[in-house]
């Protein structure tokens, strides 16, 4: 033990002895150690974010249908899944409903079906439209009532009657939905008043886009953009081209499926054979091509990294030889001292091992930071769901890499190091 700290004294005084080498040698591999921390970190925590938002679909054996659907197609897909569904439909614009200083609420439309709340419900997000199980946090989910008999209804979010209404309860009063009406080349602004019937949890995502409103209340035009849920049976654009009922349906979720993972199988089979415009989407699906693209991010990762890898081994290997070099009379003198081959080679390999132990941390603490830094700023920036993962397996990954390839560039030099004879060690100038 005495002697193994005897060893790391000399050489960690020995290697920091002049600075501008130790620099120069630690410089490669702190650069890989550092974007391979980055890289693993940033990656894990963009992905076990992505992991995170499909849970629902797990946990309630849901598949969501997407894509531009006739009537007939809805129907075969139905037929062939066998169970009840929700449909959503998004209506094209965004919606201006609130407007006052410096501060719009805007919502977009989502048509809907009966009972839509005991599926899954869309959520916007910053990229993309995901899916999660909501629930009544007051009032009533639009019916069938509704839908034959073409009620004016509303369901909203938590966050969005509380802009509007404060802690004032909103069921039974009214939503005014701007519409914009084109006829003869002229337009003409009216207000659709839609009753509120129900107000369901909001996404954590409504919750942060809350935050943020709230929190740049001094900025100017700060928008908050919400989603509302109305029957798909109510004609409120009959001026738009593209709300034809041939089209009506881009999507249908089915939960608490009974036979979940044959239903999807032969579901994804039909939609591959006949309806390539459509797609079908699982738990396992989406966890499938998440884990896929991980696995190729992670590829291209690698092989960024092991071109600076390889160029760090060779400066370690190179800064070993000087040192070997510089020292052959020390080498010489310890042996005729009684020093074996394998204790000049232990030394040599302690020597770039703490190269690498040093480097590692260098780069892995710089990572950290920065990474950490680069999530909050994202987060700011509208992605609410990107939460920071470190993973133990991402330090020691670097970690080990540094070892190893520390250990590689130091064993040849080490053991030209130690054939080192004592009289040309001790006549060698």
């Amino acid at each position: 033990m005495n002697k193994a700290v005897l060893y790391i004294r000399t050489c960690l005084l020995y290697i920091i002895k002049n600075k501008v080498r130790f620099t120069l040698t630690v410089s490669g591999m702190v650069l890989a150690c550092f974007l391979l921390t980055f890289g693993y970190v940033f990656i894990d925590s963009y992905y076990e974010s992505n992991f995170t938002r499909i849970n629902d679909y797990k946990r309630t054996n849901s598949i969501v249908v997407t894509g531009q659907m006739d009537i007939t197609t809805m129907n075969n897909i139905n037929n062939l899944v066998g169970g009840t569904y929700a449909s959503y439909q998004r209506v094209p614009g965004s919606y201006i409903i609130y407007s006052s200083n410096n501060k719009n609420i805007n919502v977009e439309i989502i048509l809907t079906n009966a009972n839509f709340t005991d599926f899954l419900v869309p959520v916007e997000e910053l990229s993309s439209t995901t899916y999660f199980k909501t629930y009544l946090v007051k009032g009533r989910s639009i019916e069938l009532e509704d839908i034959l008999n073409g009620n004016r209804v509303v369901v909203i979010d938590s966050v969005l009657e509380y802009l509007l209404f404060g802690d004032h309860d909103s069921i039974g009063k009214y939503l005014y939905i701007p519409i914009r009406e084109f006829s003869n080349n002229f337009s003409s602004l009216r207000y659709e008043p839609l009753q509120i019937i129900g107000v369901i949890e909001a996404s954590d995502d409504s919750k942060q886009k809350y935050y943020e409103f709230n929190k740049n209340s001094s900025q100017i035009n700060t928008v908050y953009n919400g989603r509302v849920f109305v029957p798909y049976s109510i004609d409120l654009f009959s001026n738009y081209d593209d709300m034809e009922a041939s089209s009506r349906f881009i999507s249908l979720v089915y939960s608490y499926l009974p036979n979940y993972e044959a239903t999807f199988t032969a579901l994804d089979t039909y939609l591959r054979d006949y309806n390539h415009s459509v797609s079908a989407h699982s738990y396992k699906s989406i966890y499938r091509d998440i884990e896929f693209e991980l696995i190729e991010t992670r590829k291209t990762l690698y092989l960024g990294v092991l071109l600076i890898i390889i160029f760090s081994g060779i400066c370690i290997m190179n800064t070993m030889f000087f040192s070997v070099k510089e020292r052959i009379n020390e080498i010489g003198i310890r042996k005729s001292c009684g020093a074996s081959d394998e204790d000049i080679v232990i030394q040599f390999i302690i020597e770039g091992l703490l190269y690498g132990i040093i480097a590692a941390i260098i780069g892995i603490f710089l990572a950290l930071v920065l990474v950490s830094l680069v999530i909050i700023y994202l987060q700011e920036a509208g992605y609410y769901a990107l939460l920071l993962v470190i993973k133990p397996s991402s330090i020691l990954i670097s970690l080990l890499t540094s070892l190893v390839i520390s250990l590689i560039a130091s064993i040849i030099p080490a053991i030209y190091g130690s054939r080192i004879k004592i009289v040309d060690a001790v006549r060698f100038d």
